[in-house]
């Protein structure tokens, strides 16, 4: 609950202060420049949907049973029934469940569902692989596609109400980790995060 109370906070309550400037923008704008008005009001319907899917996400991890799965493999298939579609999951996930706390879980789960939801919905993929593995006290897993592909150089962010990306390097680097993204236009994706582990007692 705590964690959930800290990601309304977070996202929802920064997209929503987000669309007001947007729509102050526009107000300003609206009457010496219509066009630019229009974007604006466009990057404020943007940023409404990614509220909206932030806010479904919440309530459905309140219903979700996938933190009382004994291992990832099973958590991360729950996780992400509801949004894979007819593309086709492959998911090793070499990690014990069972010493690695709630919370840390939670997020695991959130990153992966975030990044397949892109590679679904942005990407268009319909092969998506799921990796993650722990060594010398580092947890590190993947996910890769065979999606479009995109430029991450220039990929839209925070500007333009994607909040995605942003969101996952805040959770990595919430954790003492890395968020590595790697894409080609045409020939899929594939992101890497590594940090510490955590472990329960």
């Amino acid at each position: 609950r705590t964690q959930l109370a800290a990601e309304l906070h977070d996202s929802i309550s920064q997209i929503l202060t987000g669309i007001a400037g947007q729509m102050s923008a526009s107000i300003i704008t609206i009457d010496r420049d219509a066009k630019q008005a229009k974007a604006i009001l466009a990057t404020a319907d943007r940023m409404l949907q990614s509220c909206r899917t932030t806010l479904r996400y919440c309530l459905a991890d309140l219903r979700s049973e996938a933190l009382d799965e004994p291992d990832f493999q099973t958590a991360i298939k729950r996780t992400l029934e509801p949004i894979a579609g007819d593309a086709k999951l492959a998911i090793r996930f070499n990690v014990n469940r069972s010493t690695i706390p709630d919370p840390l879980v939670h997020t695991i789960l959130c990153i992966i569902r975030e990044l397949v939801g892109n590679a679904r919905n942005h990407g268009q993929a319909t092969f998506i692989r799921i990796a993650g593995s722990e060594d010398n006290g580092q947890l590190m897993f993947s996910v890769a596609d065979n999606g479009c592909g995109f430029n991450p150089d220039v990929h839209p962010g925070l500007q333009q109400g994607h909040f995605g990306l942003e969101g996952i390097r805040n959770r990595t680097a919430g954790l003492g980790g890395s968020f590595i993204i790697e894409s080609t236009i045409g020939k899929g994706s594939r992101a890497v995060i590594q940090f510490p582990i955590k472990r329960s007692a």
